[in-house]
């Protein structure tokens, strides 16, 4: 309410807002400032930006680090104690203002949605089945989900179709002969089948079903192209 109330009184002072909780952003001052503001959404630190302050060769001999702790700055300040900082966000960031901001009532619910969803990164999520582990409905699952996605914690792909009955299904990454496709990215009318292998090995290939039926390119990315895929 102050910053609306500097807004409306005093027409030429601009304010700059910035917070590192987009839930508490988020739900003080949507409401208040619509039609009042510009919002500006700070991704974290891009390959790209580390590459260039530490040059190629070094950044390359961090990639594995980087996949296991990823990007956070404070992360990426202090290594050697990576995992003592990622434990201190964990309980800082996301019981202290996921739970303050959202209806989250039961925090080891939360605790135990976060450690499965860890073990399946990269497959297919089963709302049923996570359900069934944890003890409580579908519906809740859902709805906690989508509340870690708000808050930048996970982040949802969802399933790809053009509407073709015999191609990939809805909710799954399979396509109907049960050929698996890692990631499918469409830009500009383009369809592209992506293929992620720590180490790839020649034989690799995307189903040849999906790649005709869309006209789609196919690229299979590991260590050692894995530029041309995360640089702009």
């Amino acid at each position: 309410m102050t910053l609306k109330i500097i807004t409306d009184q005093f027409k030429d002072v601009q304010l700059y807002v910035s917070g590192s909780s987009s839930f508490g952003i988020s739900n003080e001052l949507n409401e208040p400032l619509t039609g009042r503001k510009w919002e500006y959404e700070l991704l974290p630190v891009s390959w790209e930006e580390f590459e260039d302050h530490h040059g190629r060769l070094v950044a390359e001999q961090q990639l594995e680090n980087r996949l296991l702790y990823g990007f956070y700055p404070d992360v990426l300040n202090n290594p050697g104690s990576e995992r003592e900082i990622l434990k201190q966000l964990a309980s800082s960031y996301l019981y202290r203002d996921i739970l303050a901001c959202s209806e989250i009532r039961k925090p080891e619910i939360l605790d135990k949605l976060v450690q499965l969803l860890a073990l399946q990164i990269g497959s297919e999520v089963n709302y049923n089945e996570l359900a069934t582990q944890i003890g409580i409905n579908k519906e809740t699952v859902a709805r906690y989900i989508d509340i870690l996605e708000k808050g930048y914690i996970v982040f949802r792909l969802g399933s790809f179709s053009r509407n073709l009955r015999n191609e990939i299904k809805k909710n799954r990454r399979r396509t109907k002969q049960q050929q698996e496709i890692d990631f499918v990215e469409e830009k500009d009318g383009k369809i592209t089948g992506w293929e992620f292998k720590w180490r790839s090995k020649t034989a690799v290939r995307l189903s040849r079903t999906f790649t005709e039926t869309y006209k789609a390119d196919s690229r299979i990315i590991d260590r050692s192209n894995f530029r041309e895929f995360v640089i702009i």
